[in-house]
């Protein structure tokens, strides 16, 4: 079964850490043709951090609601 479900916006900003996962070139260039700002924290900062990953929860949560 797959699901669908369409919200009709777009993500206009992409918060993460300086993870080698979101410093590749080719995510880069995903990044810049569909328009997303990408925004790294700084190196070995726990309060940035923890602004991430309370914002992938809320993103995470959201999604087991709406399955």
């Amino acid at each position: 079964m797959k699901l669908k479900i369409n919200f009709r916006v777009s993500i206009r900003t992409l918060c993460s850490d300086n993870a080698h996962d979101y410093l590749s070139h080719s995510f880069n260039t995903f990044m810049k043709s569909h328009v997303i700002l990408h925004q790294t924290s700084y190196v070995y900062t726990p309060q940035q951090n923890v602004v991430v990953m309370r914002k992938n929860r809320h993103f995470v949560e959201t999604t087991r609601t709406l399955i």
